[in-house]
């Protein structure tokens, strides 16, 4: 039993012996701790946060504490171990903080500094412009008010960078989102313009005659040019390429228009002259029909009356010969037939 005792008071000894070198050992990574953090908050004074600065500030009294206590006859080391080595843990991450704290102060830093480069670069670049519209220099404006505000968080001891960070690169987007809507309204006016000038060079195009007092209806061509022309005046860019793009197909339509009609009316014209020359040549042919039947009756009526003329001289002929062989019978019945022949009348007959 003795023996056992005095195994288990070497142990106990052995084992405060070990608190007691642990405890100091502890004791010492605190005071490098806290030496660590005084560096840190003495030269980023600025940067180092309430939080750590507190730790180091706390931390002296707690150091003289343990002292006190560790230098004190038969101390407590189970006790002094366990405060010193939570005592070392929190200086240890005040030091972590303080270090993150002047991190971050450094890229609130830069972030700024590079906010500032970008607004005047943005702002230069909307000075420049004179088609830039109101919602891009609006998110200008809101790009400088945020840089503003992460100026004077900046600016501030001890403030929060993570929150100045975060406002700083808001400040950045909100510049690149404005220069963004920039040059958007850059492309749209251009493209306005090109497609008004193509619109006018469509309507000066379709603006002639084209043959029989045929000309293009570009009304709504003209009205949609006018429309865009005082929505580009208002930078209303969108409005004014639609209306454009509006202008040129209405003007394209009127010139196929008017090339269709005067190929209607040509069409009709030609129709017209074909169905009056049918016309002629039917007259043509009537009137030669006519005139070829009244000469067949003339020369009908010609050859009967020849014929009747014929038959009139052949009765009168039959009638003299009828009578001169009368005459000669009555002559040669009369007289001798040497004194009537002699006497010439037979030949006087003839």
């Amino acid at each position: 039993a003795i023996a056992e005792l005095l195994d288990a008071i070497d142990r106990r000894k052995g084992e405060i012996e070990a608190a007691s070198a642990h405890a100091r050992a502890e004791l010492a990574r605190a005071r490098q701790a806290r030496a660590a953090l005084g560096k840190l908050a003495a030269g980023h004074a600025h940067a180092v946060g309430a939080g750590p600065v507190g730790v180091l500030e706390s931390s002296e009294h707690a150091l003289a504490e343990l002292d006190q206590a560790m230098a004190a006859p038969r101390p407590e080391w189970f006790g002094l171990d366990q405060r010193a080595s939570q005592l070392a843990a929190v200086l240890a991450d005040a030091v972590a903080v303080a270090q993150r704290d002047i991190d971050a102060h450094a890229a609130a830093e830069r972030e700024v500094s590079d906010g500032g480069a970008v607004l005047d670069r943005v702002r230069s670049e909307l000075g420049a412009s004179t088609v830039d519209r109101a919602p891009a220099n609006a998110r200008l404006a809101a790009a400088a008010d945020e840089l503003e505000r992460a100026r004077k968080l900046l600016a501030e001891p001890r403030g929060d960078w993570q929150l100045t960070l975060a406002s700083a690169r808001s400040a950045i987007a909100l510049a690149g989102s404005a220069a963004e809507l920039a040059a958007r309204d850059e492309e749209l006016a251009r493209s306005a313009q090109v497609a008004m000038a193509a619109a006018q060079q469509a309507t000066t195009a379709a603006d002639r005659n084209y043959g029989r007092g045929v000309r293009a209806d570009l009304v709504t061509a003209r009205n949609a040019m006018l429309i865009a022309q005082d929505a580009l005046q208002k930078q209303n860019y969108e409005v004014a390429l639609y209306q454009a793009e509006v202008a040129s197909t209405n003007a394209e339509a009127a010139q196929r228009s008017a090339s269709a009609e005067v190929s209607r009316l040509q069409a009709k014209e030609a129709a017209e002259q074909a169905a009056a020359a049918a016309a002629l040549r039917r007259s043509r042919r009537s009137s030669w029909g006519s005139g070829s039947k009244s000469g067949s009756s003339f020369w009908s009526s010609s050859s009967s009356s020849s014929r009747s003329s014929g038959s009139s001289w052949s009765s009168s002929r039959s009638s003299s010969s009828s009578s001169s062989s009368s005459s000669s019978s009555r002559s040669y019945s009369s007289g001798s037939s040497s004194r009537g022949y002699s006497s010439g009348s037979s030949s006087r007959g003839y």
